[in-house]
């Protein structure tokens, strides 16, 4: 027996150069430098998760064994009627809802009809696009019949992936490169989810290839994964002559004729677009990732440059209140000087009037009195400021 190795875990491990993973666009991310609160690296870990086809695979093993095990709902009825929207957990919301119609043609399906519409009903009306818990909230009635098929379907596991898909989808993140990812986390688990569809639909289990074993083990499945995976019985074996009819071959052996369009124009034409566009997005985030650390670099850069600035400022600032201050101090100095001067200019003023008045009144006496008098002024001035 061949086994091959899953693919699908290189969309987030891989170090190739052709193609390098998600995990290493997210570590650039988250060392950046950038600031992250508390919940948004949380929000950053359920991200993170969301890539890990491991834990999808178990989630989505659950939910087709509890459609298979509830409900009766086979693989080929997936396939055929499921419908792809552009929220994968409205798509796995639709299947449910299908699965909860069909069930009522069910053999071994035990719930009453009219529950089982009602309960559809609310289940797409009132309870699409939130958390589908073991109890709903108390604006949603349900009757005690409804609460039981609810309760045991929760039970079963059937909404856990749903939850999963949901916790991300009503995520709001405040940076637009955390809803980038979280959109392109939405087409990579809607690529998750279809393919799980087209090895379902492959895959050989022991119920296919073994009518004495009890478990539908798949026996083929990827090397990466130890334990052996539950499959999902199929194709559906029934007596209704509309389903014989789509399920049986051709002439010649060729393969159903409904199964062989909804194969090569639904299934593998949505994987095929979904590829597209992950790949698309993909590039624009990385290089959004790149300019966030250019951005980064750059604000570094800035604000060196800024705290650079800022100190040269102070340093002119200083200088410049030295030069005020200096500045104050000569014209104060030359206001005083100016001021003597023309205290100066005055009193010479006055000297010479009064000589010239004395000299008029032929007062030589008096002439040569005022005159000692200024000179022991003079001098008494001159020895006060030497000594001083």
């Amino acid at each position: 027996m061949v086994q091959i190795n899953d693919e699908r875990l290189n969309i987030y491990n891989s170090n190739d150069v052709a193609f390098n993973g998600l995990k290493n666009t997210l570590d650039n991310y988250t060392n950046s430098g950038l600031f992250f609160s508390q919940e948004e690296n949380e929000e950053i870990v359920i991200l993170r998760e969301s890539f890990n086809i491991v834990t999808f695979k178990e989630s989505s093993e659950k939910f087709f064994r509890s459609l298979n095990n509830k409900l009766e709902y086979k693989v080929d009825e997936i396939f055929k009627f499921y419908s792809l929207q552009n929220k994968l957990s409205d798509t796995i919301l639709i299947i449910v809802i299908h699965a909860l119609y069909f069930a009522k043609s069910k053999s071994n399906v035990n719930y009453n009809n009219n529950d089982l519409d009602k309960y559809r009903m609310t289940l797409w009306n009132k309870l699409k696009g939130k958390t589908i818990n073991k109890v709903p909230p108390t604006d949603i009635i349900l009757t005690n019949n409804e609460l039981i098929i609810h309760q045991e379907l929760h039970d079963d596991n059937l909404f856990e992936l749903y939850n999963k898909i949901i916790a991300i989808e009503n995520a709001n993140h405040e940076k637009t490169f955390l809803n980038k990812i979280k959109e392109l986390s939405n087409n990579i688990n809607k690529y998750f989810f279809l393919t799980e569809i087209l090895f379902k639909l492959l895959s050989d289990t022991k119920y296919n290839v073994g009518s004495n074993t009890p478990e539908n083990v798949i026996v083929r499945n990827f090397s990466d994964y130890v334990n052996s995976e539950i499959g999902v019985t199929g194709p559906n074996n029934t007596t209704s002559s509309w389903s014989s009819r789509q399920n049986s071959c051709r002439s010649n052996q060729l393969n159903p004729r409904v199964i062989e369009s909804k194969m090569k124009n639904k299934l593998l034409k949505n994987i095929y677009n979904i590829v597209l566009r992950i790949n698309k997005d993909k590039e624009k985030i990385e290089d959004l990732s790149n300019q966030l650390i250019d951005y980064n670099t750059n604000n570094t850069e800035i604000e060196y440059s800024i705290s650079k600035l800022k100190n040269d400022k102070n340093i002119d600032n200083k200088k410049l209140t030295t030069l005020l201050k200096k500045q104050k101090e000569i014209n104060s100095s030359n206001r005083i000087s100016f001021v003597k001067t023309l205290l100066l200019f005055i009193l010479l003023i006055i000297i010479i009037g009064s000589n010239i008045y004395i000299s008029t009144t032929n007062q030589p006496n008096k002439l040569l009195q005022f005159n000692i008098l200024v000179i022991v002024i003079i001098f008494i001035m001159k020895f006060y400021y030497l000594f001083k």
